[in-house]
């Protein structure tokens, strides 16, 4: 998927690559959508284009063959509870199968790269032109060039409808508006503001809410730093801060904490030289070790001495190696493991379960009460036993 030239990470990615990018005068900008994406794509269409992705990536034969295999399990075997009926979905793929994003992804990507195409066969290459799953970016020499591109899109596939209207002057895109400015006739460059919808309450975190203090200070500045990213106005990205205040403190945060919150101006070209246009790729020799603890009052007020019982870590400073030779494997380079907080149970997750109950679990074995997916895991193998489980 991260291959796909039509592929954009969000709308930070968007912002960095529009602060260097030109436009024509008379260029036009569509926002469109694709109709239901996961439900209208056709299963075996589908296939065929994860296996010519596959193809295009130079994958082995095997490698191909086995993940289109399992691939096709998933896809046609998804299966939902109502009423006490099972249902199996026939048509489309499931929206919450894990694989369903970069299954419908890599599929429009195809279609795309068709499209294009034939795009550019008759001449029309479009100025710009990205998706984030569904929600499509296009900017043209003219509305006509952004009309036509969207009728050859609309034509690769029968099941895929994608809606759209062009406009000379703005389009909304994600979570930014993109327009053209005072200065875009100077300057080429097109603007972006931050993009709300109408029925947007604002309903932030509480500041009364259970949580570590320094939640509430990561989450505003991380807030900041987004309306900074998505607003190139400087009286624009002024005023949304103070909307922004005004917000948080109809959600109950004191005017004291908020003047510590917001005594923060970070800078546009500093933020935007950082954003990541491609995800980072876990690197298994940089991996480190973390305490994870329950966060509670009891922890937060402990917080500072657990800190200083995990820095002392014997190490020798000149050589480099620990005395514990398992200290060094377990925590790599680093003198002391992160600190992470995993939030306590709430009353509603005490309450509400979403999980399905099996009614048949065998009474005979206790431990199939307590445990009744480990039971239901149990029955399984006995079943591919009986079945013969080299088939």
């Amino acid at each position: 998927m991260l291959k796909l030239d039509s592929y954009i990470m969000s709308s930070a990615t968007l912002a960095k690559e529009f602060q260097t990018t030109i436009f024509p005068s008379e260029c036009a900008l569509l926002s469109a959508d694709v109709d239901s994406l996961y439900p209208s794509i056709d299963l075996n269409r589908g296939l065929d284009a994860i296996n010519e992705a596959l193809q295009t990536a130079k994958t082995s034969t095997q490698d191909r063959e086995f993940t289109i295999y399992l691939l096709r399990w998933v896809l046609f075997n998804n299966i939902l509870e109502f009423n006490g009926k099972l249902y199996l979905q026939v048509r489309g793929t499931a929206m919450g199968t894990p694989c369903a994003v970069v299954f419908a992804c890599i599929f429009m990507g195809m279609l795309e790269r068709r499209a294009l195409s034939l795009a550019r066969e008759r001449l029309m290459i479009p100025l710009y032109y990205k998706r984030f799953i569904d929600d499509i970016l296009i900017i043209a020499n003219s509305l006509q060039e952004c009309q036509l591109l969207q009728t050859i899109l609309n034509e690769m596939d029968t099941t895929i409808k994608v809606t759209g209207i062009p406009s000379k002057d703005k389009t909304d895109f994600l979570d930014v508006i993109i327009y053209k400015g005072q200065d875009f006739i100077h300057t080429r460059k097109l603007d972006l503001d931050l993009f709300q919808k109408p029925t947007n309450k604002f309903l932030f975190l509480p500041y009364n809410s259970e949580h570590a203090p320094h939640v509430f200070q990561g989450w505003v500045t991380g807030y900041i730093q987004r309306l900074r990213i998505n607003i190139t106005n400087d009286y624009h990205y002024m005023s949304r801060r103070f909307d922004f205040w005004t917000q948080l403190s109809e959600r109950g945060y004191p005017a004291s904490k908020l003047a510590q919150y917001f005594n923060y101006y970070p800078l546009r070209s500093t933020l935007l030289a950082n954003i990541r246009t491609k995800p980072r790729t876990q690197d298994t020799a940089e991996a480190f070790i973390v305490f994870k603890i329950r966060m509670s009052t009891r922890t937060l007020s402990i917080l500072k001495q657990l800190k200083k019982a995990l820095e002392i870590i014997p190490i020798e400073q000149e050589s480099g190696t620990y005395h514990n030779p398992k200290l060094k494997q377990i925590l790599r380079n680093r003198i002391r493991p992160i600190i992470c907080f995993s939030n306590s149970k709430s009353i509603g997750k005490t309450l509400i379960s979403a999980k399905l109950h099996n009614t048949n679990v065998p009474k005979a074995n206790s431990n199939s009460l307590k445990y009744p997916r480990l039971a239901a895991y149990a029955r399984s193998l006995q079943c591919f036993k009986r079945n013969d489980v080299t088939q």
